[in-house]
């Protein structure tokens, strides 16, 4: 079974706020996606929050788009460690796993830049 681990997800709601406020925004088709980079040298894996409101749709969407991005998530591999928040935007309904795979490597090569 594959799990995504409390230490590599965001938990409290002032680490949401932090991400959102100090971090830098990249918007794609079907994701919003903050960034801020983690300087702490005793974290080794980075972290990940995901925040879809009801407006997204009905519960079996929010969680498929939750459930897409905690796979992506955990197959990355990335050389430096940040914080992300993920938020969804209305075509990411439409989207498949490798649209929505496609998305994040790409923002997520914007961050390294």
């Amino acid at each position: 079974m594959f799990t995504f681990p409390k230490s590599a997800r965001l938990l409290k709601s002032h680490e949401y706020r932090k991400v959102s406020s100090q971090g830098t925004l990249c918007i794609g088709k079907y994701m919003q996606f903050y960034f801020l980079p983690i300087d702490n040298k005793e974290v080794t894996k980075s972290k990940m929050g995901i925040s879809v409101p009801r407006q997204y749709g009905k519960a079996h969407s929010r969680n498929r788009f939750k459930r897409y991005m905690r796979e992506i998530f955990r197959h990355s591999t990335q050389r430096q460690f940040f914080a992300i928040h993920i938020k969804p935007r209305p075509f990411a309904k439409t989207a498949t796993l490798q649209q929505l795979a496609d998305e994040y490597m790409t923002l997520l090569s914007k961050m390294t830049v």
